[in-house]
Formats: C-alpha cells, structure tokens, sequence
C-alpha cells in the first residue's frame, strides 16, 4: 500500500511538472472580436507559441564564458518579423491579450495613403486584408523596441492607428495554430 501511495505522489509530481513546463511554452488564446477576419473569427481557440521570440541574456551567462559578451541577447527562434500573428498584451489594459499582425518593425517608416500600407516608401501586398479601408494615416518612424500592428479587418480593427506602437516586452509570443473548432483548425 504504501508503495502505491509513493509512486501516486511520484505521478502526480511528475504531472504537475509537465503542466507548468507547457504552460511556459505555449498559452491558450480565444479571439475576441471581428479584426483578424477572414483569417480568424471571433471565438476562434488559438495555440500561441511563447517561445518563439524568447531571449537569453548573454551578460550574465557571459561571466562564465570567455570573450566579450556585454549587452548582448541570443533569440532562440528569432525576433518578431513583418507579417507574423502576435499576441500582446493590450496597450490600454494589461490584464488583456490582443492579437494582430505585425506590419512594421523597430525604425521603420509606416503610412496608410488611400487604404495601401506603405513600410519604409514600398508598398505591402496584403492578400489577407479583408475590408480595405480608404484612408490615409500619416508617415510615422517606429521607435526601436516597438512594432507597429494592424488587424486584418481594417473596417473592425482598433490597432496601432489608434492607439501607437506596442513595445516589445508586451509580446506574449507569435500565433501558431487554430485548435477549435476543429474543422478550422489548421496552422497560422
């Protein structure tokens, strides 16, 4: 009896470990709202990858390593790219998540003339814009460590237009799969 007593506990240890060892590698997200349509609905559950732009920081590890390593960061799996789907949390209420695309990256130049996204005076082709919206936002330099997001339903989408660029430590990670409903589920 008591062996079995043992080896529950062993289990259950080992369990709760693997829970919180996913938990800081992926986070579950359900999409609120019209602003990523057609590509995500409201309701949609989404796996987020949290890994994806982790950084190591190299000064402190650097103290056991030889050579110069002074404010310097390794991303595992890269920095946030023009195009990826991230999750954030919300500039107006940190207690909220937001997912958006990225459109513009640290010390680019983002404007809107007549519904065409222009980043750095070239033109974005934007398949997955639905909605296209004629307006003009003006030409703004995105300050570094900040990224400038858009929904794909320009129309239904409160995004860096209003409220400005969302800092980099704001990113939860990049959207990686739709998992319900399970006839749309399929990879972002």
């Amino acid at each position: 009896m008591r062996n079995a007593f043992i080896e529950l506990v062993k289990t259950l240890f080992l369990a709760i470990f693997l829970l919180l060892v996913i938990q800081s590698m992926i986070q579950l997200y359900k999409v609120s709202g019209p602003s990523m349509q057609p590509l995500l609905i409201s309701g949609d559950r989404i796996v987020v990858n949290k890994l994806s732009y982790v950084e190591v920081d190299l000064t402190r590890i650097g103290k056991l390593l030889p050579g110069n390593h002074e404010n310097r960061a390794w991303r595992l799996f890269g920095e946030p790219d023009a195009g990826d789907l991230i999750v954030f949390k919300s500039i107006q209420n940190e207690d909220k998540s937001v997912i958006k695309r990225i459109i513009g990256l640290p010390g680019d130049r983002v404007k809107i003339t007549n519904g065409i996204v222009y980043v750095n005076d070239h033109p974005r082709m934007e398949t997955y814009v639905d909605n296209v919206v004629l307006q003009t936002y003006p030409e703004v330099t995105i300050p570094l460590g900040e990224f400038f997001v858009l929904g794909d339903n320009r129309v239904s989408s409160n995004d860096s237009r209003n409220w400005g660029t969302i800092p980099r430590e704001n990113i939860i990670g990049k959207a990686w799969l739709v998992y319900w409903p399970f006839r749309r589920s399929d990879f972002l």
